[in-house]
């Protein structure tokens, strides 16, 4: 499902702001994010549909800086060196709240306040929006 906001300015006569909502539904292609488990430099070795280790025993699980990646992944053109691009992933699997809109609330707020300057609308001092840095 795709939803096109328009110009979201506040001052409609200052610089447009778009927006566009992108959603999906992986409850049967949980397998889309197994390439972020190989970092930017790593190579897969054995196909997905191949790799059985999970049934042939146990191995150390990765471990992720989750608030690292709830403050980076909003906005990932900043990863990429000399890159900036105004394009911003929100969504509950990002947030405190996965599983829940709250969540997806939680990160569109995050975002809008980070890289668009645009005020709070609640204090989020008790409750933050995403881990913090």
């Amino acid at each position: 499902m795709v939803v096109y906001f328009g110009n979201n300015a506040t001052n409609q006569e200052q610089k447009p702001i778009y927006g566009i909502l992108a959603s999906y539904d992986d409850e049967d292609n949980t397998t889309f994010w197994q390439t972020l488990e190989l970092g930017t430099q790593g190579q897969r070795h054995v196909p997905i549909s191949a790799d059985t280790r999970p049934l042939e025993g146990p191995r150390k699980a990765p471990h992720y800086d989750v608030g690292d990646v709830q403050q980076n992944i909003c906005k990932p053109s900043q990863l990429v060196e000399g890159a900036d691009a105004d394009i911003c992933i929100v969504g509950e699997a990002y947030s405190n709240d996965q599983a829940w809109v709250e969540g997806a609330y939680c990160t569109a707020e995050h975002v809008l306040n980070r890289y668009f300057g645009l005020d709070p609308i609640i204090d989020d001092t008790n409750y933050p929006f995403i881990c913090p840095a």
